[in-house]
């Protein structure tokens, strides 16, 4: 029999609960027996076992029934997991290695009893490939993401992570238009986005509209050069006003409000979220007329 010992910081005994910890063992569903739970493992996509899984005292013993393994996982007061392996070799490390990830990375949620959207997050696949964006608040968030997915080939996956609030209704329109799928994972302060290319894709021509974020996100595909940013410390309507067709986007930081516009030498449409409001056009200005702090603007072009 193989062992493993895990050592944590974080007193593990909440994980015997194991309606609460399941998935800390790659068990995507449990369903009740009189003796314990019947449960299928997934390591991978099509890569499962069904097996049975009970709690005895301070352990926890999952049998494959055709006896391919049983993993017995020994819980301790004094922050130590010893996990037993006994079974098919050609299994032992991918089991081990995935049930120890799974422990020490959502181990201390499960433990602690928090329904944190974290714990979702166990199935997350793993991405080789990570660009990390956070830190950067809208435009330069989803034009960053523009320039990454622009680069990628077919069959391609790569993982970006973002704490931009507007990610998730900008994200997943940009990645569809440019040939993605895409699923997003809430890691808590930030979200994780695993992007896989499908087919290759121009990106067509399209009406610049800010109805909605899905049609933010695809003139952003349009308008995806920053050529210039400018900082202003008082607002007024000739800040809108430039010499060629261009987005602009204004923005002061911990976005107290947040305007896009869309002109050639002035603004023929603008968006403004402003109070917990969404106003457009001549409501904006009046809006924003005179409003002071700091703030950027960004003058956004078409790349060609």
């Amino acid at each position: 029999m193989d062992s493993e010992v895990v050592s944590l910081d974080f007193d593990p005994l909440g994980i015997l609960d194991l309606e609460r910890s399941y998935k800390l063992f790659s068990i995507e569903k449990l369903n009740r027996l009189e003796f314990g739970y019947e449960a299928k493992m997934k390591i991978f996509k099509n890569f499962e076992f069904i097996c049975y899984i009970r709690r005895q005292d301070d352990t926890i013993k999952i049998f494959e029934p055709n006896g391919k393994f049983k993993i017995f996982i020994n819980i301790s007061k004094n922050k130590i997991i010893k996990i037993n392996y006994d079974g098919l070799s050609s299994l032992k490390d991918v089991l081990l290695s995935r049930i120890t990830s799974l422990i020490r990375t959502y181990g201390k949620y499960i433990a602690n009893g928090k329904k944190s959207a974290i714990c979702k997050n166990i199935f997350k696949p793993y991405v080789e490939n990570t660009k990390d964006i956070r830190g950067f608040t809208c435009p330069l968030a989803e034009i960053s993401l523009i320039k990454i997915l622009e680069n990628m080939n077919v069959g391609e996956k790569v993982e970006v992570l973002s704490d931009c609030v507007a990610s998730t209704k900008v994200f997943p329109t940009i990645a569809k238009e440019l040939g993605f799928v895409s699923q997003a994972y809430n890691m808590g302060d930030y979200i994780s986005y695993v992007f896989l290319r499908i087919k290759s894709h121009k990106i067509s021509n399209v009406d610049i509209s800010f109805d909605s974020y899905e049609q933010i996100g695809l003139s952003l595909l349009k308008f995806s050069k920053i050529e210039k940013i400018e900082e202003y410390e008082n607002f007024n309507d000739e800040i809108l006003l430039y010499n060629k067709e261009n987005i602009t986007i204004g923005s002061p930081e911990g976005r107290g409000w947040f305007l896009i516009s869309h002109g050639y030498s002035k603004p023929r449409e603008i968006r403004l979220e402003y109070k917990g409001k969404t106003l457009f056009n001549d409501d904006a200005l009046s809006a924003l007329n005179g409003e002071k702090g700091k703030f950027k603007i960004f003058r956004l072009v078409p790349l060609n």
